[in-house]
This record gives structure tokens, sequence and C-alpha cells, in this order.
């Protein structure tokens, strides 16, 4: 199966097996599933699986609740965390609850009692404008690359450095002379870039 065959992978978070199980019959077929117990499980989980692309989850769990593990996807350094779309699913059909789910930046909300449907398209949604994103981003680092400036430092790209490179290495050698480089590397630079923003880092 190719990369653009695969299917989606969703994080599916829920103490119970039983729900656990109806929503992996509802989905089966439109999205590869990872199942965890509970938020401190499913956390752990999207540390280690860079392919996971969407998080489900529900909100009262032993160790982490569906909240905690919502306020520490959202507040996560890597940005493949932080971006995850992630939509709760809840037997509480208070509006209180729905409210404090979307102030914490979840992207969707669903009771349990609601049906299939409901669930399959809003994650299959969800799942779309993730690799659209996706996609896009690729595309600006692809653009990037072909560009003198990254957009994101405003320093020189390895690319037009590379260039560059070259060009005094054939120049020192047309005039027989040395030529000196420097190399300067900012430890931590994307966690930098994220807590003090661009116009620090450059």
């Amino acid at each position: 199966m190719s990369a653009d065959d695969r299917l989606p992978r969703i994080l599916v978070v829920d103490d119970s097996r039983m729900v656990r199980a109806s929503i992996v019959k509802h989905i089966r077929g439109r999205f590869e599933v990872r199942e965890e117990p509970d938020g401190e499980a499913g956390w752990e989980a999207l540390l280690v699986d860079p392919a996971i692309e969407l998080v489900l989850t529900d909100i009262g769990m032993p160790r982490l609740d569906g909240y905690g593990l919502l306020e520490r996807i959202r507040a996560s350094r890597v940005s493949r965390v932080r971006d995850l779309p992630v939509v709760i699913i809840s037997g509480d059909e208070d509006e209180s609850a729905r409210e404090r789910a979307l102030a914490l930046g979840a992207n969707g909300f669903i009771p349990k009692g609601s049906g299939s449907v409901e669930l399959l398209a809003t994650l299959t949604s969800l799942a779309s404008l993730a690799k659209a994103q996706s996609e896009l981003a690729l595309s600006r680092a692809a653009l990037a690359q072909q560009s003198p400036v990254d957009p994101g430092s405003g320093l020189a790209t390895p690319a037009y450095l590379a260039h560059r490179g070259t060009q005094a290495v054939a120049e020192a050698r047309r005039r027989h002379t040395d030529i000196g480089a420097m190399v300067v590397d900012v430890d931590q630079y994307d966690e930098l870039h994220a807590r003090y923003g661009p116009h620090v880092m450059q």
C-alpha cells in the first residue's frame, strides 16, 4: 500500500473497552485505529507514534481525563502533536461540557448517543483537512528550499548556502586563495521559535 492509499490513523482514547469496540466497528475500513484506555496512555502514544493524524477521546477517564489530554496536546512544543485535530466524544451532553472542550481547542464534540453517520462525517472531514494542511506545509518547505531566504526564520536556506559555497570554492581555486567558513547552530530552534516568536529568533 502506498502512502497515498494508507488509511488515516486515529487514536481512540476511552476507558471502556466496549465503547472503543463500538467506535472501531463504526469506522473500520475508513480509518486505521490505535486504542488506549486513558488520557495518560493516549498522551504516551502520541509521543511515540508519528503516524497518528487525529484524536478521538472521551472526557471521564482515570489518570488523565479528556480535558487534560486536550490541554497537553494544545500546549505541546512539538508542532506535529500540537496541531492534531481532536474530537471529544462524551456521554455528558451538558452544553457546558461542549463549551469547555471547544474553549480548550477541540475541533469537534460528539455525544455518545449520536449515530455513526455524524461520527464518520466529522472524522472524515477533519482527516481531509489535516491531510490538506500537511500537504500545504510540505509545499511550503519545498518552496523554501528553492528560495535564498527561509520564510520562517529569515535566514539563508541550506540550498542557497550550498550554492554560494560552491561559488566561493570555485573562485578561491581560480585565484589560488584560501577561504574560511563559520557555522553557527542554534540548539532546539523550533522550541525557541514557538516560545519566543520569529522576531526574537531572527
